[in-house]
Parts: structure tokens; C-alpha cells; sequence
């Protein structure tokens, strides 16, 4: 599991993309709004 820290999820993507459990923490609502999106654009598991 790796966890990522701001960025709106551009490393998350990227390491969910590789197989990794990722769980992003970002203090931006509207950049985990973005970091969910993209989430179902590539069809990866996220967490409410």
C-alpha cells in the first residue's frame, strides 16, 4: 500500500496504473474531487 499527499492524484493514478493499492490524502476538496474522476476514467477501485 502507498499512500500519496496532494498533487490531485497525478502519482496515484500513475502507481494504480503499476498494481499498487494507493490511497491519496490531499487537503484540497476540489483536487480529491479531481483524483476520484480520474479514478473511474481508468476504472480503479477508490474509497468514498
Amino acid at each position: 500500500m502507498i499512500i500519496t499527499a496532494g498533487g490531485g492524484g497525478i502519482y496515484a493514478c500513475w502507481l494504480a496504473q503499476l498494481g499498487y493499492k494507493v490511497h491519496l490524502i490531499d487537503a484540497v476538496p476540489l483536487h480529491v474531487e479531481q483524483a476520484r474522476f480520474a479514478s473511474h476514467l481508468n476504472e480503479f477501485d477508490y474509497w468514498p
